[in-house]
């Protein structure tokens, strides 16, 4: 099986090897999905774009909520898309637009959901074109198990194309190291789902212990 990725814009699949060699991060590909290849799914990720239609691309995202509906419609002409088994979205900001161009032809969509649960801050005209996706996807994954009722009730899911996909931590990768300042808890990244409150509880925990 061959599944064409489709990434969100500012992550370039073609960095990674140099990246992981270096030790910045752990796989060889973005969320290591290159290692579907153990699985007998061979993957292509589609480019990033750049000059002119990055910055036509990038215009449309503000209009759109984020919406990557230029580098779908580039993609859709992509011979490495036209060939594949399978198109595979990392999240809805590549999933929606892929699947709303599935009216054009090619292969099935399947997407990732990260934020479709907070609704709220939402335009009406984002969530028509959420939904309207998510009905043409052939199946949608998401990496937190309270996800999967709100999107099957929220969004209409249907329980036989909703899948839970954990979001594993790569234990040769990521080591304790000796020094470890046990007084200090830090979480590092921008996901809008990082539970703070949790955080917070937990530096009391260690101050309490240590």
């Amino acid at each position: 099986m061959h599944a064409w990725v489709e990434l969100i814009h500012y992550l370039d699949a073609s960095a990674w090897p140099a990246r992981n060699a270096s030790g910045e991060v752990p796989n060889r590909t973005p969320f290591g999905i290159g290692d579907l290849a153990h699985h007998g799914v061979d993957v292509t990720f589609r480019p990033p774009l750049s000059g002119l239609s990055a910055k036509v691309a990038r215009r449309v995202r503000a209009r759109r909520g984020e919406l990557e509906y230029v580098e779908a419609l580039v993609s859709v002409g992509s011979p490495g898309r036209r060939s594949a088994d399978v198109v595979l979205c990392w999240d809805e900001f590549t999933g929606i637009p892929a699947a709303g161009f599935t009216r054009l032809g090619g292969p099935p969509v399947v997407s990732g959901v990260q934020l479709l649960t907070d609704p709220d801050g939402r335009s009406p005209d984002f969530l028509r074109r959420a939904r309207s996706a998510l009905s043409r996807m052939d199946a949608v994954f998401v990496q937190s198990h309270g996800m999967m009722s709100v999107m099957s009730s929220l969004w209409g899911v249907r329980p036989e194309k909703l899948h839970f996909v954990p979001f594993g931590v790569d234990p040769e990768w990521f080591r304790p190291v000796a020094g470890v300042d046990r007084s200090l808890v830090a979480s590092v990244g921008d996901d809008p789902h990082r539970d703070h409150v949790t955080l917070v509880k937990a530096l009391g925990e260690v101050r309490r212990r240590y």
